[in-house]
């Protein structure tokens, strides 16, 4: 970025953030912190035009590094604030180099299997990944209800569909499992139950 651009957009950002500092509460660097940064790196960039003295420009390629680093700071608070959400982002006036997905809740687990593990006592579960998910969250059961619907005794949580192992099972009893993913956003619905009866 050419100077006079970072100096355009830095002013921008603290003109929009200011303006917007009922959404942005607790930028850090502050916005009085940021401004000031701001004004000195503009009046260096100014004494440093054509004709400033070797100092001059030094001054004001050590006042950019500063504001740069600060204006990351603001950027990574920003997203933070705005966890995705586009009309945030636009008022903060910084530039967006690429449109944000907006998450939502993952879908629905599917492709839900379970299988023997390699010692007696144990089993594995495996599952299709889901698009969005940051982790999934699977229950077992080894008993129904008085209304005959499954009391889920234990849950689990794991960042892989493939290749989780439950352990210290009862052989010869049927266990039920379900799984659903989870992100920033929530979890998605439970998959169907399945059942399988430990070797």
């Amino acid at each position: 970025m050419k100077d006079d651009e970072l100096a355009t957009l830095s002013g921008s950002v603290n003109a929009a953030m200011t303006a917007a500092a009922t959404i942005f509460t607790e930028p850090k660097p502050t916005l009085e912190e940021f401004g000031a940064l701001v004004t000195d790196f503009r009046t260096k960039l100014q004494d440093a035009r054509p004709g400033g003295s070797t100092l001059q420009n030094s001054l004001k390629d050590d006042a950019r590094d500063i504001l740069l680093e600060s204006m990351k700071q603001l950027a990574f608070y920003v997203n933070t604030v705005a966890d995705g959400d586009m009309t945030t982002l636009l008022s903060s006036g910084f530039i967006l180099v690429t449109q944000p997905k907006s998450k939502k809740v993952p879908g629905v687990v599917i492709g839900l299997k379970l299988r023997d593990g390699l010692q007696s006592g144990q089993m594995k579960v495996d599952f299709e990944p889901v698009a969005g998910a940051t982790d999934y969250i699977y229950a077992l059961s080894s008993s129904l209800g008085e209304d005959g619907m499954s009391v889920w005794e234990h849950e689990y949580s794991t960042s892989s569909s493939r290749g989780n192992v439950i352990g210290s099972l009862f052989p010869g009893t049927v266990y039920r499992v379900r799984a659903r993913a989870r992100n920033n956003r929530g979890l998605g619905d439970w998959s169907e139950v399945v059942s399988l009866m430990v070797r």
